[in-house]
């Protein structure tokens, strides 16, 4: 276990986090490196296409239809993944971009827990109405003619395991003990 110095095998005696740049015992400090700078640019491409598409998206299935009574289904289901990827959009590629930006958290922890809460929620939203859509048009090429009211239910149903997934986020994971 040790290599004869009183050190773990492996270990030096200051050790440093991989792609961190920070040592354990120094005094140097994470940095703005040229690969956050990479990142931080794609992010921003990203955002800006990701804003820009899903924007016209959800615009394009809530406009009124004059040709219709009422909304398709499938322009509904659209509007909620249009929706969810918005929540990524404006959630969770800010944040990536200034965490690698200020390469530390200054927010605080309501703020951290929020916006962790937010993220976490967002891309299992993101991940869910995939699903939700394809068990629709699963339906809808089994049964053509036949009523489909779950549409609903698994829009809600799809919402609420987003929310109770990532509500571990907010949860408060430093209990102190209490000393009697």
């Amino acid at each position: 276990m040790s290599a004869g110095n009183g050190t773990p095998r492996g270990l030096a005696e200051e050790e440093v986090w991989a792609g961190s740049e920070v040592e354990i015992e120094g005094s140097e400090l994470p940095t703005f490196s040229a690969a956050a700078k990479v990142r931080v640019g794609v992010t921003i491409v990203l955002f800006i296409s990701s804003a820009g598409g899903n924007l016209a998206v959800l615009w394009s299935v809530t406009r009124p239809q004059p040709s219709r009574l009422r909304p398709s289904p499938v322009r509904r289901l659209f509007a909620h993944l249009a929706a969810a990827d918005l929540l990524v959009t404006f959630v969770v590629m800010p944040l990536d971009a200034i965490w690698n930006i200020t390469v530390q958290w200054l927010a605080g922890d309501i703020a951290c827990r929020t916006l962790m809460f937010l993220k976490l929620m967002a891309m299992y939203a993101a991940a869910f109405l995939p699903v939700v859509i394809g068990l629709d048009r699963q339906a809808a090429v089994l049964h053509p003619l036949g009523p489909r009211p779950a549409g609903r239910k698994l829009l809600g149903t799809a919402w609420g395991l987003s929310f109770l997934l990532a509500l571990p986020q907010v949860s408060d994971l430093n209990i102190e003990k209490k000393e009697i």
